[in-house]
């Protein structure tokens, strides 16, 4: 608004000069405020990047939490598998050591020990000795006798049934299923 435009409505100079001032005021007014205006904008915009930041940022955690819990599982799932394998392998090379009537047999009794879950410490099966002497004792059938035993040769019978007169007597596998 300017001040020949309030003149030519009729108003007085006294009127004119309130209305300039008035308007001055107004004017001022605005500018601060939208200097206000324009610097909350700023600072919002800033705000908004700071916060896309943090956000990629928990994104970024958040997935490395989820590598961290996949390695760890990963981690358990070894750690169980080479336990198996310690297992088995000790499992192997002790019912090597033994002589089975047959292969099926060992087979059994390998299927026997790993349902008995026998605890592996230091590379040995504790309770394992126990567990064989006494399928020793109840199924002799099972097992070849020992070289330089009296009792007879490793890999031949000496309970008289080398399938002669009759029928064969039930193997060591019947009697574990």
């Amino acid at each position: 608004m300017k001040r020949e435009d309030l003149k030519a409505l009729g108003l007085s100079d006294e009127l004119t000069d309130k209305v300039m001032n008035l308007s001055g005021n107004t004017i001022e007014e605005l500018k601060t405020t939208t200097a206000e205006l324009k610097s909350l904008k700023t600072q919002l915009e800033q705000a908004n990047a700071t916060i896309n930041t943090l956000n990629e940022k928990a994104k970024e955690a958040e997935n490395a939490e989820t590598l961290k819990a996949q390695i760890q599982s990963q981690k358990e799932d070894y750690e169980k598998q080479i336990t198996a394998i310690k297992y088995d392998h000790s499992l192997s090379n002790y019912l090597n050591g033994i002589k089975f009537s047959s292969e099926l047999v060992k087979e059994a009794v390998t299927a026997k020990f790993k349902e008995k879950q026998f605890k592996l410490e230091e590379g040995k099966l504790l309770g394992a000795d126990d567990f064989i002497k006494e399928l020793k004792e109840k199924e002799p059938s099972a097992f070849l006798k020992e070289e330089g035993n009296d009792e007879g040769s490793a890999g031949v019978r000496t309970d008289g049934m080398n399938g002669q007169n009759g029928s064969e007597p039930p193997t060591a596998f019947q009697h574990f299923y």
